[in-house]
């Protein structure tokens, strides 16, 4: 299966930390992400666009400007993943599960049980966001579809070994 690439953009207002992050990102995993790195939110803002997955935004900058960055990047393209990150311990693990397909959450913690659900969730809702990406459809219509048609398979087997 060939992944796609992953359009990334860093916004980190310190440029050695922002280098070794784009540096390791591209070691790691190469062509499969577009990084494109900022020190300053305003330029990153006017370079978001559909086409963007991911923005990896440093906590540094204070709680009242990340809700009014994360505020404008919901505007602009509501399906960004956001990631907020305060070290870099975490960020591969993210990376990762954003580039398998499943979602990122902001601000997780490095436990099992978060590991557990986030893939149980993702292994549930596969067919709803796979109708929903492929036949352009609203969340909800895939919702129904998919509760229709697991009706229709418990009807028919019941049907089948009971009847």
């Amino acid at each position: 299966m060939k992944k796609r690439v992953i359009n990334l953009i860093i916004i980190e207002d310190d440029f050695e930390v922002s280098n070794k992050l784009v540096e390791k990102l591209l070691k790691n995993y190469g062509a499969l992400v577009n990084i494109r790195a900022f020190n300053n939110s305003e330029i990153a803002l006017e370079k978001i666009n559909i086409h963007t997955d991911l923005i990896i935004i440093d906590t540094d900058e204070s709680e009242e400007r990340l809700k009014k960055l994360e505020h404008t990047i919901g505007i602009v393209n509501p399906k960004i993943e956001i990631l907020k990150i305060s070290s870099f311990e975490d960020l591969g693990f993210a990376i990762d599960t954003f580039i398998e397909g499943v979602p990122v959450e902001n601000d997780r913690k490095d436990n099992a049980m978060n590991r557990i659900l986030s893939g149980i969730n993702y292994v549930i809702l596969f067919p709803v966001n796979f109708i929903v990406r492929e036949f352009a459809v609203s969340k909800y219509i895939a919702l129904f579809i998919m509760t229709f048609l697991t009706m229709a398979i418990a009807v028919v087997l019941i049907m089948k070994f009971v009847v």
